[in-house]
């Protein structure tokens, strides 16, 4: 998702489901969306790790460990993972 995507009135859905509202945090190859469950109406964190942007394996594997612990956490204070997709958009793949 290009930032400039972000700044025009069309609405980015991805995986089919999940439309994003507004950027609410990058640091460094990650960045995090609030957005919208479109099947269910509740407000969601997308998380976005562009692969072009990443520098080493290390930093995939960290995020693929995330999302692993996330699927095992069960606690009202933690996101719960509603699920793991990767996209290509704009020849930069996300995960």
């Amino acid at each position: 998702m290009a930032s400039q995507e972000l700044n025009n009135n069309e609405a980015i859905l991805l995986n089919q489901r999940y439309e994003i509202q507004r950027l609410i945090k990058t640091k460094g190859f990650v960045r995090v969306f609030l957005g919208l469950d479109t099947e269910t109406q509740a407000d969601v964190l997308i998380k976005d790790l562009c692969w072009n942007d990443v520098s080493d394996w290390k930093s995939l594997e960290l995020f693929e460990r995330e999302v692993k612990n996330l699927t095992y956490l069960d606690h009202p204070r933690i996101p719960r993972l509603i699920e793991h997709f990767q996209t290509k958009k704009a020849e930069r793949t996300h995960y």
